[in-house]
């Protein structure tokens, strides 16, 4: 029985660095269309769409390089469905 419990949270362990790769890009991609650093604690992606918690100049900036950011996103999804950031 304990084996196959670590085997199951074994599958819980792969998943995990998946998501934070995909954070980092997307502080990547943040920086470079904005020029500002995000950290990755202020980045969360719920059910399609990227939240960013900025200051309101930043968001103002983010607002601004939408599209751009959105179609940045959406390539490095790995099959995510990217709808929207706010």
């Amino acid at each position: 029985m304990l084996t196959s419990i670590a085997e199951y949270l074994q599958r819980f362990k792969s998943f995990v660095p998946k998501e934070s790769l995909f954070i980092k890009k997307l502080q990547t991609i943040l920086q470079e269309e904005t020029g500002v650093f995000v950290s990755e604690d202020r980045i969360r992606v719920v059910s399609g769409t990227i939240f960013v918690e900025v200051p309101g100049a930043l968001k103002n900036e983010i607002f601004f390089k939408k599209e751009a950011i959105l179609e940045k996103a959406k390539k490095i999804s790995g099959g995510r469905k990217i709808k929207n950031i706010r």
